[in-house]
């Protein structure tokens, strides 16, 4: 068996025709002139996750201020009295903009790790903190690529009226804003059911039907990997799709 399919595997893996280029940027392209449209004879149900959130507006610490402040020999810091002085004015001085907030410094910190990894010949690259990071319940495989997908600045050519900032939120693998289906649709967010019985099957069929947006469960749920049986319990989407079984 291995001697029959591995040619094919081969063409597979050195082709275009897989999971890894058809998720590329390059790759959604070629799908989108592929097939433009939808088949109005299929049913389409999409459902979007996310397993990302905001980074919090967060200011320094007087820990974080003191523990600073201990890394300059020359400074006389009394029983941290610098930190509880400096604290509650942090976030007064990141409201008028005269102090950085927590994001800015993690990035300058990232930014100063990089040039020195670099000088010492490391080929490695910290992603800086971006303007969403992963869950604390993600699983922790992931939530290295959605830490660097929630920060990550690629052109806009293309993107067709989605910014940079809608691209963050992600479940760990894919971006959320594309899992309700292609840029033209035709995308509904109504009720499949109510649409359904008025207007019969033929109404329904080649339209994305968007059951909503999961912000609970990430990449490795949804596709049913390491998910725990509460998580799939009967629910009414299970109960449409049992429901669509017998149309």
């Amino acid at each position: 068996m291995r001697a029959r399919i591995a040619p094919d595997v081969t063409t597979w893996w050195a082709g275009r025709h897989n999971g890894l280029n058809d998720n590329s940027l390059p790759g959604v392209a070629e799908l989108d002139s592929f097939a433009p449209v939808p088949s109005p004879d299929i049913y389409y149900f999409t459902m979007s996750f996310c397993a990302t959130q905001p980074f919090p507006n967060r200011t320094l610490t007087a820990q974080d201020i003191n523990e600073f402040v201990g890394l300059l020999p020359l400074v006389w810091n009394p029983g941290g009295i610098l930190g509880t002085i400096a604290a509650p004015l942090h976030p007064l001085g990141t409201w008028l903009r005269v102090l950085p907030q927590l994001q800015a410094v993690l990035t300058w910190v990232t930014d100063v790790a990089n040039r020195h990894l670099q000088q010492m010949g490391y080929f490695c690259h910290i992603p800086r903190p971006g303007t969403h990071i992963p869950r604390s319940d993600i699983l922790p495989l992931i939530a290295f690529p959605a830490y660097a997908m929630g920060g990550l600045e690629i052109s806009a050519n293309g993107l067709r009226n989605i910014t940079l900032e809608e691209l963050k939120p992600n479940d760990g693998i894919v971006n959320t804003i594309s899992m309700d289906g292609p840029v033209n649709g035709p995308i509904d967010n109504g009720s499949f059911a109510a649409k359904l019985a008025a207007v019969g099957t033929a109404g329904v069929k080649g339209i994305y039907w968007h059951l909503g947006t999961n912000s609970t469960i990430d990449h490795a749920d949804q596709i049913g990997v390491f998910t725990h049986p509460a998580t799939v319990r009967l629910s009414p989407h299970t109960t449409l799709i049992s429901s669509l079984r017998s149309v």
